[in-house]
């Protein structure tokens, strides 16, 4: 390569590392201008040394420039993409953030947050009988009290049936005692039993029974078909919104949530719902009898009965918060222990392959003590209601015998009635509140399917059926748009305004324009897969 060839190319050749060079070789315009070591060059030719150290300090100037703007945009970008990254979830505590501000102004103590979370699901119920049909519910309610009376009715005969065989028995003690003097005769008249009551309490039991097994049979048809009736009826209703809802409402709803109404939920109405309506009902009724029963049996009762109902008011308003919080701890704890559980067996080659088993195994045991530890939590709270029932349960059997004491000398066998029931109403009590709990956790999921029966159907309007469209339709296959409107949800802003357009019948058409221009929303609109409006 010439010198020339050499010029043009390299104008200035510059190295920053001139202290450890052995030669530097100055060039200028071309010509080599000064050559030697750093420190000849120094000595020579000072102004080729300063102009070389003003050089170094600007170069570095520059680089420090550049470091800083480097260090600035990555900084940036680590702030960017770190609030990118964290984005939703500090939207989501912001909400929480902004959720707790309310609740804190809007409730002040915990009573108010309890008495807020405390409300049954009235509406949800209604719902949910309502699909039933009102001839069963008041077949099941009518059959249920009438059942219940008769059940009452029942242990009410026993209870007069022996307290009149221990009169007669104590009244012929009492003839043989002042008679021990007279004759066989007469004594033996006296001892002979009065047959009549003992048939007239016998055919009373008999007919009480077999009216309380028949009311039985007729209360569980009753129950059954109601549940059958209602879960039929949501089930169908559900099915046909599904079938009849607009494709906007597939787009903005996951798949999994639909399914999960056809699954989950229809399970827990079809097979959870029936018999813990039953049980809640038969709970309730017998404990309403049993204080009905004691409260004419001693008048006194009723006076105890009012500060022993405030208290059993405010302990199953304080279980039944508990209780729905654990119950949905634990449906939420179960869930990822199976899906762990079903990954694991799929890929259990992969594991043991890579030697991961003692990883998943620990894995296993960490979600099976968290699931164990709601269920243990829920099993002492169920405790927890046992304990105050059973106070509450010996606070009324207390109460029962004192007022017997003080009502003055009733027949034994209706105050041993009246023990009996007040000995059972803690079992009642429980049952009625661990119940209503979870009805109230179940009703969740017909309010889940009540809520897509909300869901507005498609709009038929102007289509018709087949019947009505004519053998040889279409006569030209031409195609007329007037004033075409078309949205894909009313909320949403339209997105064709007034299009007109008449196409002649065998004539290829090609719609055109840019993303976003409507061309995929036509195409829809001729198949009324949107919504369109006027």
């Amino acid at each position: 390569m010439s010198f020339e060839q050499m010029r043009q190319k390299w104008t200035i050749m510059y190295s920053p590392c001139l202290e450890k060079s052995m030669m530097i070789i100055a060039m200028k315009d071309g010509s080599m201008l000064r050559e030697g070591t750093l420190k000849d060059i120094q000595t020579h030719d000072t102004e080729l040394y300063d102009h070389w150290k003003t050089l170094m300090n600007r170069q570095d100037q520059e680089l420090e420039k550049d470091i800083q703007q480097d260090s600035q945009t990555t900084l940036e970008r680590k702030t960017l993409r770190r609030a990118f990254y964290s984005r939703e979830p500090k939207n989501q505590m912001d909400d929480e953030d902004e959720e707790e501000e309310e609740e804190e102004e809007d409730d002040d103590n915990f009573s108010t947050t309890t008495s807020r979370r405390s409300k049954i699901p009235w509406k949800m119920c209604w719902c949910y009988l309502s699909s039933g049909g009102f001839f069963m519910v008041f077949l099941m309610v009518s059959s249920k009290l009438l059942k219940h009376s008769v059940i009452v009715a029942i242990d009410y005969c026993l209870a007069l049936w022996t307290s009149t065989t221990a009169n007669h028995t104590g009244s012929d003690i009492k003839n043989r005692t002042s008679l021990t003097n007279s004759s066989n005769s007469t004594d033996s008249a006296h001892a002979s039993p009065q047959p009549e009551h003992e048939l007239y309490y016998l055919h009373v039991f008999f007919v009480l029974c077999a009216a309380g097994i028949t009311l039985c049979l007729i209360t569980s048809l009753s129950v059954e078909f109601l549940g059958l009736s209602a879960a039929t009826n949501l089930h169908h209703n559900l099915l046909n919104k599904i079938i009849h809802a607009p494709i906007r409402f597939f787009d903005v709803t996951p798949l999994g949530q639909i399914l999960n109404r056809f699954s989950a939920d229809t399970n827990i109405i079809d097979q959870h719902i029936p018999p813990t309506l039953e049980s809640l009902t038969r709970s309730t009724l017998l404990c309403l009898s049993a204080i009905g029963v004691i409260a004419s049996i001693t008048p006194a009762f009723v006076v105890a009965l009012v500060p022993l109902a405030v208290a059993f008011y405010f302990i199953q308003k304080y279980f039944r918060v508990a209780s729905k919080d654990l119950q949905d701890l634990d449906d939420s704890t179960q869930l990822p222990l199976l899906c762990h559980f079903s990954e694991t067996a799929e890929g259990l080659t992969t594991i043991r392959a890579f030697r991961h088993e003692a990883r998943f195994k620990q894995r296993m045991l960490e979600l099976t003590d968290t699931n164990n530890t709601a269920y243990l939590f829920l099993s002492a709270a169920n405790r927890w209601l046992e304990v105050r029932t059973d106070y509450l349960g010996a606070v009324i059997v207390l109460t029962v015998a004192v007022a017997s004491i003080w009502a003055g000398r009733p027949a034994g066998g209706l105050v041993g009635l009246g023990l009996t029931y007040a000995l059972t109403i803690t079992n009642y009590l429980n049952w009625v509140v661990r119940n209503l709990a979870d009805l109230e956790v179940q009703m969740a999921a017909v309010k889940k399917v009540n809520s897509f029966l909300s869901t507005e159907s498609e709009n038929y309007e102007g289509s018709m059926d087949a019947s009505q469209v004519p053998e040889n339709w279409p006569h030209d296959g031409e195609i007329k748009i007037h004033d075409l409107c078309v949205r894909y949800d009313p909320m949403l802003k339209p997105a064709l305004k007034h299009v007109n357009a008449y196409i002649k019948p065998g004539q290829k058409v090609g719609i055109c324009g840019r993303t976003g221009s409507g061309k995929s929303s036509l195409s829809l609109a001729f198949f009324n897969m949107v919504d369109i409006f006027e």
